[in-house]
């Protein structure tokens, strides 16, 4: 007797499944949304602890790990409790919510200070300004769980004074407190006599002033390309900055003229434009009253060596010449690339002793050279020349 199928289709062969990727397709719209609503506001929290760290002038490994553990690592956990089709749109909508409450929770324990971190995490990051502006519209749109509070009295700003125990040689700038920093206000002028009052943070580890471009910009001194560059060391990591010479700062009411700035966004932060470096601060015995929040200067005395504001403008050439009758000779060429005269540059010419070139008015974008007669018999076949001393 057949045993043979009554259905053709049952003894055709396996049966029928469904197709293994349909449950995947149908979850990537989902996927979709929830990274458009996840990506940006993890953007704008990971942006803020970056710039609340880079205020606080922490190092760039270390504040971007710290940001990393504070937004992303807590949005992991919940995706491994559940299945594992599921855990991408599990740790999708963690990032999302996790994100929301750090952004929320961020002014309890930085008040006030949301916005200008957020500015300056996507500064650092490298985003386009349009990019900053559209976070700066969007964190007025977060909520806050905490508020606003105005500093205390003790680090509000205080104006000048002239206390009874100041000396008549010591001023004494505006200051107020930030942490463990004291910010100072000076004014700094640029062309055409164009001025006005800056904040900036007291660094006496700094060998140059720093400003921003912004603050550049305020007293219309632009910034040529062309200028020549330093390197710095940032919250941010190290940077190349162009040079720019401002026509005069004023500290209270004692003048430093042709001041050489260092151009560093990334210096300025929480209405801070820059850092006011050796290159002022090294006029001055400077005397820190953190107590009462007091900076004293007291100009030191003798003319000022200004090598360090003139250093990065000039190139210096130095050939030394051995005559067979004894004589030794080097001549010494220096360069200026500022667009103003250097007074006096002197140059030190050091092989088996030291020995100086002195040269008078090297012009604005010019040259000026020297001969220098050495001793006969002196040994200069290694030598080094470097500018010792200089005046504008």
């Amino acid at each position: 007797m057949s045993t043979g199928t009554t259905d053709g289709r049952r003894g055709s062969g396996s049966p029928s499944r469904a197709p293994r990727h349909t449950g995947f397709l149908a979850a990537r719209p989902t996927l979709a949304a929830l990274a458009l609503a996840a990506v940006p506001a993890m953007s704008l929290a990971f942006a803020a602890v970056v710039g609340a760290g880079a205020q606080r002038r922490g190092g760039p490994l270390l504040v971007t790990l710290a940001a990393v553990a504070i937004v992303v690592v807590p949005a992991v956990a919940p995706a491994g409790f559940v299945r594992r089709g599921a855990r991408p749109a599990v740790f999708l909508a963690a990032l999302f919510a996790w994100s929301l409450c750090v952004l929320s929770g961020f002014s309890l324990f930085f008040p006030d200070e949301r916005a200008e971190a957020i500015g300056t995490g996507v500064a650092i990051v490298g985003f386009p300004p349009s990019v900053e502006s559209a976070a700066h519209a969007v964190e007025q749109l977060l909520p806050s769980l905490g508020h606003a509070r105005p500093p205390p009295p003790s680090a509000r700003l205080q104006e000048p004074v002239a206390p009874a125990d100041l000396e008549p040689r010591q001023v004494e700038l505006p200051s107020e407190a930030d942490g463990n920093s004291l910010v100072v206000t000076v004014t700094a002028e640029g062309r055409l006599g164009k001025g006005a009052k800056m904040r900036m943070l007291l660094d006496t580890g700094a060998s140059f002033t720093t400003l921003s471009r912004r603050a550049l910009d305020e007293i219309g001194l632009p910034v040529d390309d062309a200028s020549p560059t330093v390197k710095l060391g940032t919250a941010a990591g190290e940077i190349e900055a162009h040079l720019a010479l401002v026509d005069r700062m004023l500290l209270n009411d004692v003048e430093i003229p042709a001041v050489t700035v260092a151009v560093c966004d990334a210096c300025e932060s929480h209405g801070v434009v820059g850092l006011l470096g050796l290159n002022v601060l090294g006029h001055f015995l400077v005397t820190l009253d953190s107590a009462h929040q007091r900076v004293l200067l007291e100009r030191r005395p003798g003319p000022a060596n200004r090598a360090l504001d003139v250093t990065p403008w000039v190139k210096i050439r130095a050939v030394a010449t051995s005559w067979l009758d004894g004589r030794v000779e080097v001549d010494v060429t220096v360069t200026n690339a500022a667009d103003r005269v250097i007074g006096t540059a002197e140059v030190g010419i050091h092989c088996d002793s030291s020995y100086v070139a002195e040269l008078h008015d090297v012009p604005a974008r010019g040259k000026k050279n020297a001969l220098v007669r050495l001793p006969r018999g002196a040994k200069c076949d290694d030598y080094t020349a470097p500018l010792e001393r200089a005046t504008w």
